[in-house]
């Protein structure tokens, strides 16, 4: 009899005791549960500030391209035929190396592969000087609007103008250069 009463306390003890207490697999899983939504909720965050990003670098290339095209057509237009012969320069790049390949040479061997790609290279580093003459002329444009009578921010609309259409110039001659080279 006191054998039974020790186990019918024991067995209220146990019982309280687990009650009270949930299991460990179900606390290791309410934490996987809450670091999983943590997760999911940066994810969430990343992409929408991503597609924030995009949207924001999409309108100021708007902006860059209706400056472009009203204020400085010249070198838009040098722009647009740079970016073109760079587009087509890469996908003959892929060609030739797919050409090379499949008759079993290494793409990065061949000479002429190689030279082709220094030239798109050196296109893109191009295109980029352009971009950046852009986008200087675009901020000292909008400086001028800001204070129009002021005579030092006139002079850097005058400035950056001068630098964007030597730079046009420059890209121009360029242009036809990599355009003879490449078509021999």
């Amino acid at each position: 009899m006191v054998l039974m009463l020790i186990i019918a306390i024991i067995g209220r003890v146990g019982c309280s005791c687990s009650e009270s207490k949930k299991p460990v697999v179900d606390v290791d899983q309410e934490r996987v549960n809450a670091m999983n939504a943590e997760n999911a909720a940066h994810a969430e965050r990343a992409r929408v500030a991503a597609l924030e990003s995009i949207s924001a670098q999409q309108a100021l290339e708007e902006k860059l391209r209706q400056f472009a095209i009203s204020r400085t057509p010249e070198l838009w237009r040098v722009l647009q035929q740079l970016r073109s012969l760079h587009k087509d320069t890469s996908e003959q790049l892929l060609k030739l190396q797919s050409a090379l390949e499949s008759v079993g040479r290494d793409a990065d061997q061949d000479l002429d592969y190689q030279r082709f790609g220094r030239k798109r290279n050196e296109l893109g580093m191009l295109i980029r000087k352009l971009e950046n003459e852009l986008e200087n002329a675009y901020i000292a444009y909008v400086k001028f609007e800001t204070a129009p009578h002021d005579a030092v921010f006139s002079n850097q609309v005058a400035v950056a103008y001068q630098s964007g259409m030597a730079t046009a110039r420059e890209a121009t001659a360029r242009f036809n250069e990599l355009k003879d080279e490449l078509l021999k």
